[in-house]
């Protein structure tokens, strides 16, 4: 049982790594996608916060105030939604 147990653990801790490639210029869309994708879903999250927010503390706002953060915040990490 024991052997069994640290057998376990040893496959949970290895390490995993994973290639991407992508055939640039052509792809690079597909690439800034894949590179900032971390960005993305913390800009992401951080609007869900801000609405929510709004949202529970019934602050007055309007869509382009909301918007606009949304932008700003976009725009603090180097994304946009026009690339």
């Amino acid at each position: 049982m024991l052997q069994s147990r640290v057998r376990n653990n040893e496959t949970r801790h290895k390490t995993m790594k994973a290639t991407i490639e992508f055939s640039l210029p052509e792809e690079q869309i597909e690439h800034l996608a894949a590179v900032h994708g971390m960005d993305w879903k913390l800009a992401l999250w951080r609007f869900r916060a801000l609405l929510m927010n709004v949202n529970k503390h019934e602050i007055p706002t309007t869509t382009q105030q909301i918007f606009d953060h949304l932008l700003d915040d976009l725009e603090s990490r180097g994304l946009s939604l026009d690339d």
